[in-house]
């Protein structure tokens, strides 16, 4: 939220009910592969959509696309029972070899050729909104954050922040929104939004784009 010719207000709080106005995002993520169509063939990775409650990044509920066992996109958001931030997230997996298990008393091979697989999780945390004075009209709120140990404990204004508000809370999610706009590309959009009946309201939407996958 940028305020560009506010005088300069008083120190940084919580916003109060009602003081945040709609926050509102659109983001693209596009499958782990080129975006071109290819023929429909026994071995191309299945997509699949998961959804439901996570342990993951503090918890909640979420929605991802997966492409097999080696990658997965979506998002992230806290619920009633795990209040949490909204993540966005990318998950791929590489490939080290693969080993014999044998059982080390006997000498018997348990499996053969087991393959050895590490996966990398890549968040986007949207963990605040603020409102600021953007004094030299770049369109960025220019501060940085204060933190001890692994915990973030404060601001430091180069640019007046005037208001702020955390967006760990429960989000609620609409209903996905499916299309096949073109052989081969298909697409999911959702929302979330905090409840109606909390102290501050918002919306984030989600736009899923995979081309090239049966």
């Amino acid at each position: 939220m940028r305020r560009d010719t506010a005088p300069r207000g008083t120190p940084m709080k919580h916003l109060s009910k009602g003081m945040v106005g709609a926050l509102a995002a659109a983001i693209v993520l596009v499958a782990f592969a080129p975006l071109t169509a290819v023929p429909a063939r026994a071995d191309v990775t299945a997509v699949t959509e998961e959804q439901g409650a996570t342990t993951l990044l503090g918890g909640g509920d979420h929605r991802f696309i997966r492409f097999g066992d080696d990658a997965a996109f979506g998002v992230l958001w806290g619920t009633n029972a795990t209040p949490n931030n909204i993540y966005l997230v990318a998950i791929k997996a590489r490939y080290l070899g693969v080993a014999d298990v044998t059982n080390g008393a006997t000498g018997t091979t348990l499996a053969s050729d087991r393959t050895i697989r590490i996966y990398t999780i890549y968040a986007l945390k949207l963990g605040a909104i603020v409102e600021f004075n953007d004094l030299n009209q770049d369109g960025i709120a220019n501060y940085t954050r204060a933190s001890s140990g692994v915990n973030y404990t404060g601001y430091t204004e180069a640019e007046p922040l005037y208001k702020y508000a955390s967006l760990t809370t429960a989000w609620t999610p609409s209903p996905v929104n499916r299309t096949d706009p073109a052989p081969g590309t298909r697409t999911w959009s959702f929302g979330v939004e905090i409840e109606k009946s909390k102290s501050r309201t918002g919306s984030f939407t989600h736009s899923s784009h995979a081309t090239g996958f049966k």
